[in-house]
């Protein structure tokens, strides 16, 4: 029970995170939204845990960095599609990568039940009334942060048992040094303004911090 809280209240964190985290885009754009959450969601882990403290094995090493670089890409994918298509079909494909995760590890009836409530809500979400349709690209990349996120699963789950607490914030590290420079390139260092810098604190808490803690307890 302890771990569906977790991942429960995982997503609700990241959800209204997501929600503040778009009101950034028309200043700073996905890339440097993404880079901003990352890099400060970084900083907190990293404080909160000290991670230093307790050496990382080699053998844990590629695992992490995979773990990490599929943080970020996840990140960044999901942020593309939230500038592009509503946040509630974005989001209803993103879960379909850690479903994916669980129906190819298990063959229990009741997890295809929960594949099949998702794809109905999915199908509630799309704007079937409307003629203007859905962005393409946006889509595109909801579903590439499914595929992230699937992947984000089975690599957390290797360095959750290796890491364990430790793992979430040597991971946003990770995906903090992939994403950083891409938001300097893009956004310049307006993303380090203190007002942008309250705001991206309130965000990392909100859609990092909280549910990448959360997810490693829970895995």
């Amino acid at each position: 029970m302890v771990g569906i809280a977790a991942a429960l209240m995982s997503q609700v964190s990241m959800n209204v995170g997501a929600g503040f985290a778009k009101l950034l885009f028309p200043v700073l754009g996905a890339y440097g939204v993404t880079s901003l959450r990352i890099t400060l969601a970084a900083a907190m882990l990293l404080a909160l845990y000290r991670p230093w403290r307790k050496p990382v094995g080699r053998d844990a090493i590629p695992a992490l960095i995979a773990y990490g670089a599929m943080l970020g890409l996840m990140n960044l994918s999901y942020y593309q599609a939230l500038a592009r298509i509503p946040i509630g079909i974005a989001t209803g494909i993103e879960v379909m990568g850690p479903l994916a995760v669980v129906l190819l590890s298990s063959r229990r009836p009741r997890d295809f039940v929960w594949l099949g409530l998702a794809v109905f809500g999915l199908f509630l979400l799309l704007p079937l009334r409307h003629n203007d349709g859905l962005d393409p690209v946006g889509l595109l990349f909801a579903f590439g942060a499914a595929t992230c996120w699937s992947f984000y699963i089975i690599f957390g789950k290797r360095v959750s048992g290796t890491l364990g607490s430790n793992a979430a914030p040597w991971g946003m590290l990770v995906a903090a040094a992939i994403m950083l420079p891409t938001g300097l390139v893009t956004s310049g260092t307006a993303i380090f303004s203190p007002a942008y810098l309250l705001v991206g604190a309130g965000i990392a808490l909100l859609s990092s911090a909280i549910p990448y803690s959360l997810e490693m307890e829970a895995m």
